[in-house]
């Protein structure tokens, strides 16, 4: 990859042609060097396979008369700000080196695509979460609808009253706990735990962390410590069926002071 001016950035493999193909085009026309680069193949899409769609991107490329197209390959409709995310477009960035980047405001344009698709449609059938894909991970999908519903003015007024909301829901999902056997017993444990998650994204919303990668880093965490614990007892001969829950706790506080904190 070499060096260019200008860097333009889009999720799909056709964005960058319906956005801002008009301006990269002035901007060689004038001899500045573009490069390209897709987040995914756009497999989710319906207009054509992305064999088809990386052809088609090759040949739009020449025709802006862009240097380079790359693609970093991420998940189609599961794009997420994880951490392993941000440090492969933080490489590519680096990689390129552009004086500058272009973004296509895809709120803008997604807002434009869905008045198109609901114009036909009368208001009582009309949602401003329509168009958040069913498929996107559960945490990122949470994000996807309480972020459309904050855009319309429904939030709590600061994070203190996702907190109040978050004890109300783990005073509900004790309730349902305490409460005997009976038919629906494992879906409304399910529902409460489903809210108890949905409000924690909020809080994530509100602090602008991104859950899921906060999700991955506490998953590492335990990794890295339960298999500190496990050295620690094999080096004792010992294994953690052998072990009683003190001992692994004491482990346990131990393993949190000596292993590193994941990055």
């Amino acid at each position: 990859m070499e060096n260019v001016d200008v860097l333009t950035i889009a999720a799909h493999p056709d964005d960058i042609e319906l956005t801002c193909a008009g301006t990269l085009i002035k901007m060689v026309d004038k001899g500045y060097s573009v490069g390209i680069l897709d987040l995914t193949q756009g497999e989710m899409g319906t207009r054509g396979t992305p064999e088809l769609r990386a052809v088609e991107a090759e040949a739009a490329r020449i025709a802006i008369g862009a240097a380079w197209r790359e693609r970093l390959n991420f998940g189609d409709s599961r794009l997420t700000a994880s951490i392993e995310n941000r440090h492969a477009l933080a490489a590519k960035i680096r990689e390129a080196r552009p004086k500058t980047v272009i973004l296509p405001y895809w709120e803008a344009i997604k807002a434009q695509e869905k008045a198109e698709k609901l114009k036909d449609r009368p208001p009582e059938q009309r949602s401003r979460l329509d168009g958040i894909p069913g498929k996107l991970p559960a945490l990122h999908e949470a994000h996807q609808i309480s972020s459309r519903a904050v855009r319309a003015g429904f939030d709590w007024p600061d994070v203190e009253g996702v907190f109040e909301k978050l004890q109300e829901e783990v005073l509900e999902l004790k309730e349902v706990i305490s409460e005997s056997g009976g038919d629906g017993r494992r879906e409304r444990l399910e529902d409460e735990i489903g809210d108890m998650l949905f409000c924690m994204v909020n809080i994530a919303r509100f602090l602008k962390i991104d859950s899921e990668s906060a999700l991955k880093r506490a998953n590492r965490k335990f990794k890295t410590r339960f298999q500190y614990m496990e050295s620690e007892l094999a080096r004792q001969g010992k294994s953690l069926e052998e072990t009683s829950l003190a001992e692994m706790e004491t482990l346990w506080q131990k393993a949190k002071t000596q292993t590193p904190l994941p990055t």
